[in-house]
C-alpha cells in the first residue's frame, strides 16, 4: 500500500536545474522519467485514525490543501494488523499513530514531521500556510513545542485506565500539570499575537500551530469539565484559546470538520461507558476526593490542626503517635491520597502513592534517629510498618496511614 511519490526521482535534476522541489514543472519531469501512469499508481499513505488529535494535525493539512486519495491515501492502521502487529511495528516502532508511508522503504512516524513534510511536499497546492515570515514561524513553532513537549506526553492522564503518563507516576499530578501547561500554551498564544486575523497568533493564513492545536483542545475541552472537574475556561487554559478556539471554527469549515471527525469517537467512547471504570473519573470527585476529607489526618495534611512532624517531604508527613506502642512510634499519612481510604480500596492508580509511604517511612525512621542523636542504639536497628484496614483490622482513622514502630524486640506474631 505504500508507495514512493511521482516526482521523487526528478528531485536532484529539478534542482540541478535551479527548480523548486514539489514545483510543477518537477513534477512533470518525475511523470516524463517514470512513465505516463506513474501520477496514478504513486501516492502517499497515511495511517490514521479520526479520534488521533495528532493525527488529525496531518488530516486538517490534508484537507486544507485539498489533497485526495491520489495524493494522501488515509488508511486505518488494522490494515497492517494494528498498532501492535510486527508489520506495523517495523514501519514506526513506537506503535502509535499517525504514520505516513513515503515508499516502501520511507516511513514518517511523529506527526510534527509528517505536518512538516506535508506542508513542503504540497507548498503549491491548496490553501498557503504561514511559511515565509520567520519571526511568524519562530511563534508558531514556540506554541507547537510547548504543546509536544509538554502537553501531548501526559494527555493520556484524559482518558487511559493507568499511570504512568509521561514522567508521572499518578494522575493527579498528570492533571495538575495539564492545567498548568494549557495556561502557559494560552498565555504564550495571546502574547504572541500579530495580527486580527481569525488563526491562532492573529494572522490571516493558517500556521503549523493551528493544525496542532485545534485537534488537541478537542481533547481537553470535552474530557477535562466532563471527567475531572475543569471549568470549561480551565480546560483551554484561559479565555484566549477558549474564544479563539470556538470562532476559528466559524471561520474555517477544515477546523470545524476536524473537530467533528475527532468528537464523534469520543462521544461513542462515552456512551461505552469508557470513563465508568476509571478510578475518579466523574465531574468533579477526583479532586475533590482529598479537600473533602474530614478525618484528622485530612485536617492536619491542610494545616487546621497543628501537629510537629519529624519528616516531611511533598508526598508525605510523619509524625508521632499520641498513644505509642513502641519507643518510636510514627504515623505516615500521605499528603495528597488520591481517595485511597484504606489499603484494599488501592487500584494500579495508587501505585506511587503506596510506593512513596513506603519510602517515608524509612526516612521518617531515619529522621526520628537522628533526633534522638542515637543513630547507632541497637533497639532501633530495624523497624516494623504496619497498615490497619478498615474496622476488623483496627483502622480508627478513615485516611490511609502507615505506623512505624522500633525501639524493642517486636514478636511475631503481633497481638
Amino acid at each position: 500500500m505504500s508507495r514512493r511519490r511521482a516526482d521523487a526521482p526528478s528531485r536532484s535534476l529539478g534542482l540541478g536545474l535551479g527548480l523548486a522541489p514539489g514545483s510543477t514543472m518537477v513534477r512533470r519531469l518525475g511523470l516524463l522519467l517514470l512513465g505516463a501512469g506513474a501520477a496514478e499508481a504513486l501516492r502517499l499513505t497515511l495511517f490514521d485514525m479520526p479520534v488521533s488529535n495528532n493525527g488529525a494535525r496531518a488530516r486538517y493539512i490534508i484537507q486544507k490543501k485539498a489533497l485526495d486519495s491520489n495524493d494522501v491515501e488515509v488508511v486505518s492502521p488494522m490494515e497492517l494488523g494494528g498498532l501492535r502487529s510486527d508489520e506495523y511495528l517495523a514501519k514506526n516502532p513506537q506503535g502509535k499513530m499517525p504514520l505516513l508511508s513515503v515508499d516502501d522503504s520511507t516511513f514518517i512516524y511523529e506527526s510534527d514531521a509528517i505536518a512538516r513534510f506535508l506542508l513542503a511536499e504540497f507548498r503549491d497546492r491548496g490553501e498557503a500556510f504561514v511559511c515565509d515570515d520567520p519571526l511568524i514561524c519562530a511563534k508558531s513553532d514556540l506554541l507547537v513545542r510547548l504543546h509536544d513537549g509538554y502537553i501531548q506526553p501526559i494527555q493520556g492522564c484524559m482518558y487511559k485506565a493507568l499511570p504512568p503518563f509521561g514522567t508521572f507516576g499518578t494522575r493527579s499530578l498528570a492533571l495538575d500539570d495539564i492545567r498548568k501547561q494549557l495556561k502557559i500554551l494560552c498565555d504564550a498564544a495571546e502574547s504572541n499575537r500579530v495580527g486580527d486575523g481569525p488563526y491562532i497568533l492573529g494572522t490571516d493564513k493558517p500556521t503549523l500551530a493551528d493544525a496542532t492545536i485545534i485537534p488537541t483542545l478537542v481533547f481537553t475541552s470535552f474530557m477535562l469539565p466532563r471527567h475531572w472537574g475543569f471549568s470549561e475556561e480551565d480546560a483551554f487554559g484561559g479565555a484566549y484559546l477558549k474564544d479563539w478556539w470556538k470562532s476559528v471554527q466559524a471561520a474555517d469549515s477544515v477546523a470545524a470538520n476536524v473537530v467533528d471527525e475527532i468528537l464523534a469517537p469520543l462521544r461513542a467512547w462515552d456512551e461505552k461507558g469508557r470513563w465508568n471504570t476509571i478510578h475518579g473519573a466523574t465531574t468533579g470527585s477526583f479532586f475533590d476526593s482529598d479537600e473533602a476529607n474530614d478525618s484528622v489526618f485530612g485536617k492536619i495534611v491542610r494545616g487546621e490542626i497543628p501537629s510537629k512532624p519529624v519528616y516531611e517531604d511533598k508526598h508525605c508527613m510523619a509524625f508521632p503517635d499520641l498513644n505509642p506502642a513502641a519507643p518510636e512510634h510514627l504515623l505516615v499519612i500521605p499528603k495528597s491520597r488520591n481517595g485511597l481510604r484504606r489499603l484494599t480500596d488501592a487500584t494500579a492508580e495508587h501505585t506511587d502513592v503506596l510506593g512513596n509511604l513506603m519510602l517515608g517511612a524509612v526516612r521518617a525512621h531515619a529522621a526520628a534517629a537522628e533526633a534522638r542523636g542515637e543513630a547507632d542504639d541497637e533497639a532501633f536497628d530495624g523497624l516494623r510498618v504496619v497498615v490497619n484496614d478498615g474496622p476488623v483490622g483496627g483502622q480508627e482513622v478513615d485516611h490511609l496511614h502507615l505506623h512505624v514502630l522500633s525501639g524493642r524486640s517486636l514478636k511475631w506474631p503481633p497481638g
